[in-house]
């Protein structure tokens, strides 16, 4: 994204930071004892990837499509 010059990679890197430390802080909990449902992690995860996908992801394709990468 950098390399290309997409004016949105920091956003896009945050996001994917953020998940990141969401996932480590349910291990953490999970570790500890403190185990919330695996169905309410899953579907956090599913939310997460298919807004990411449908929305962000998509947005850096048509800007890549849009500057000639196909």
């Amino acid at each position: 994204m950098v390399l290309c010059s997409y004016p949105h990679a920091d956003e896009h890197r945050k996001r994917h930071d953020e998940l990141i430390q969401q996932v480590v802080e349910y291990k953490e909990r999970a570790l500890g004892g403190d185990l919330p449902g695996k169905l309410s992690f899953l579907k956090f995860m599913d939310r997460w990837m298919i807004h990411h996908i449908l929305t962000d992801d998509r947005q850096y394709g048509a800007f890549l499509n849009e500057h000639g990468v196909y």
